[in-house]
C-alpha cells in the first residue's frame, strides 16, 4: 500500500477515535517514507491522543524540525511537553507557535503563560498575558491571570486593574472581588480591600480563605474585634486552613498587633466559633 493510501487509512481510523490503529498505519507510512512530516505529525497526534505524550514527542519533535513554521506541529509539540511537566520547553514551544499565527484561541495563550509561569519566567508570562487581553478584552480568565501574574511579579497597579476588569466582566462571582481586596490589602488600602472581600463573601459564604483574608484586612487596619469575628468564621469554614493562615497573619503583623498570644487566640476564636470543623 502506498504512502499517501496508508496515511489516508489511518486518519479515517483517527477521526472515528481509533488511535491505535491509527498508529499502526501511520508507523508503516513511516517504515516506507522515513521522516514524511505528515505521517510524524499524525502519528505524535495519535499517541497523544492515546495518552502517551513521552512516546510522541520525538516524533513531533522530528516533524518541527521538518517544518519549524508548521503551526499545528509546534502547538502540538508545546501540548505534549507541556502535559509532561517541561514547563520551559512547553512555554518555548508555545512562544514560537503563537508568534506563527494570529488566529490562535486564547487557551493557547493561557497554556502558554501556565507554562511561563511554573518555569519561572512572570515576564514572558505577563508579556503572553497581555497581549491575550489585548486581543480578546472580554476574556475573564485572560485578565484573573493577568492580574495574579502581575501580583506574584509586583506589579500592583497593574494587578489592581486586571481584577477590577474581572469584576466588571463576572460581577456575580466571588474570585473578582477577593483578589481585588487581597491586593488592595497588600497594598494597604484597607478601606477598599474590605468593601471587595465583603462582596466577595456574600457572594461565597462558604469560602474559608475569603474570611481570612476579611480578617487579615480588618486586623491590618486596626478592627480587632471584626478581624477575631472573621477569622472565627473562616475557622468553622475549615479549621486546618484557618489556622495556618491565621497564625501566619499573626506572625506577620506590625508591632502592636500581636494582641492576643497563639494559644490565647485560638481558645478565643473557638468560643466564637464553637462548631468549626478539622
Amino acid at each position: 500500500m502506498a504512502v499517501r493510501d496508508l496515511l489516508a487509512e489511518g486518519m479515517a481510523h483517527h477521526n472515528a477515535g481509533r488511535f491505535a490503529e491509527a498508529e499502526g498505519l501511520y508507523r508503516r507510512a513511516l517504515d516506507l517514507a522515513g521522516d514524511n512530516f505528515d505521517a510524524l505529525l499524525l502519528l505524535g497526534s495519535a499517541l497523544n491522543a492515546q495518552g502517551r505524550p513521552g512516546a510522541a514527542e520525538p516524533f513531533l519533535k522530528k516533524a518541527v524540525a521538518l517544518a519549524p513554521d508548521n503551526v499545528d506541529a509546534t502547538l502540538l509539540l508545546a501540548m505534549v511537553l507541556g502535559r509532561q511537566d517541561k514547563h520551559a520547553e512547553a512555554a518555548e514551544a508555545y512562544v514560537r507557535g503563537l508568534s506563527l499565527t494570529a488566529h490562535a484561541g486564547a487557551d493557547m495563550y493561557l497554556a502558554c503563560a501556565r507554562h511561563q509561569v511554573e518555569a519561572k519566567d512572570l515576564a514572558g508570562a505577563s508579556e503572553t498575558l497581555g497581549t491575550l487581553v489585548l486581543r480578546a478584552p472580554d476574556n475573564v480568565e485572560a485578565h484573573f491571570q493577568y492580574g495574579r501574574v502581575a501580583e506574584q511579579g509586583g506589579a500592583t497597579d497593574i494587578a489592581l486593574e486586571a481584577f477590577r476588569r474581572v469584576v466588571a466582566l463576572e460581577p456575580g462571582a466571588a474570585h473578582g472581588y477577593a483578589y481585588l481586596g487581597r491586593t488592595q490589602s497588600r497594598a494597604l488600602r484597607f478601606k477598599e480591600a474590605i468593601a471587595n472581600l465583603e462582596k466577595a463573601a456574600s457572594l461565597a459564604p462558604n469560602d474559608c480563605m475569603v474570611y481570612c483574608a476579611l480578617g487579615h484586612a480588618r486586623q491590618y487596619s486596626g478592627d480587632m474585634e471584626g478581624a477575631l469575628d472573621d477569622y472565627a468564621r473562616a475557622l468553622t469554614l475549615n479549621r486546618a486552613v484557618a489556622l495556618r493562615h491565621i497564625l501566619r497573619a499573626i506572625s506577620l503583623a506590625p508591632t502592636g498587633q500581636l494582641w492576643l498570644h497563639p494559644d490565647a487566640l485560638i481558645r478565643e476564636l473557638e468560643k466564637r466559633a464553637p462548631g468549626s470543623t478539622s
